[in-house]
């Protein structure tokens, strides 16, 4: 009888411990999955346009994690039980430790749900050798002032364009140094050109931004959003800066803010090539 009775506590032993253990893992895979948005389970661009982010893969345990107790051995069965019940909490712990997030990173921002309207870069910078860019951008719009305007008369020189909005804490940080940069190049005469792109906000109130932080370069009026589609994907957060060749081809980009000695040695860079 004691046989039969130890072999029993310790299958019921190891169906408590199977349970816990899957049932943990069920409650990470559900955490996993609201650490992503809402709308679409994506992070979202600009746009408001939802970005498919998969939840990271949970691994199954392997069949010989397990260690078998001798049915007849209470001691044995006892630290069996504790020890399953262990690794349980351990699984458990781990993949949830794997499903936290950068709360800067894009998915957090865009799942935080404070409503600050706009999804900031972390302020990487990409650069693109000349072989692997892709072709010349093309866009034309109106200026804030109405005047209009086409990319295509800045062929020939380097062109830096930068979205923004007034509305976005991180655009408004660094007008400064995009006014030093612009500033700066136009002190060197060099073949260098800037255009904002003020999305998302009516012309009028990107124009008064622009006269009260003294900001000397043009902006295009984005109130529509739809300027940024043909920047190629390059820039899904706000801001976000460019650096075109003369040919008209994205050669570099900054996901966030700028800096001016940033800036100015991407553009030295790009303007080197030719």
């Amino acid at each position: 009888m004691f046989e039969v009775t130890g072999s029993i506590r310790s299958l019921l032993a190891a169906g408590v411990a199977l349970f816990l253990l899957w049932g943990g893992v069920v409650y990470v895979v559900i955490r996993c999955v609201d650490t992503l948005p809402k709308a679409g389970r994506g992070s979202a661009d600009p746009t408001g346009r939802p970005v498919r982010r998969e939840p990271a893969a949970l691994a199954r345990p392997s069949a010989g994690a397990w260690t078998r107790r001798s049915a007849g051995n209470a001691h044995g069965t006892d630290l069996g039980r504790r020890g399953l019940l262990g690794l349980a909490g351990t699984t458990a712990v781990a993949a949830l430790a794997g499903c936290s997030s950068d709360p800067n990173s894009v998915a957090a921002q865009a799942k935080a749900g404070d409503q600050k309207g706009y999804v900031s870069g972390d302020g990487s910078v990409e650069t693109i050798r000349a072989a692997d860019r892709a072709e010349p951008v093309t866009m034309s719009g109106e200026l804030l002032d109405g005047a209009p305007w086409d990319i295509t008369s800045t062929r020939g020189t380097v062109l830096v364009l930068n979205v923004w909005g007034s509305w976005c804490p991180p655009c408004v940080a660094e007008a400064p140094d995009l006014q030093k940069a612009w500033e700066s190049v136009q002190e060197k005469s060099l073949p260098v050109q800037f255009m904002g792109i003020d999305f998302r906000e009516e012309a009028a109130r990107g124009a008064a931004f622009n006269k009260k932080y003294e900001i000397t370069y043009p902006s295009l009026s984005d109130e529509a959003g739809v300027l940024i589609l043909r920047l190629q994907g390059k820039a899904p957060t706000v801001p976000t800066t460019l650096v075109l060749d003369p040919k008209g081809r994205i050669a570099a980009r900054v996901n966030g803010t700028v800096d001016s000695t940033t800036l100015a040695g991407l553009v030295d860079d790009v303007a080197a090539e030719s």
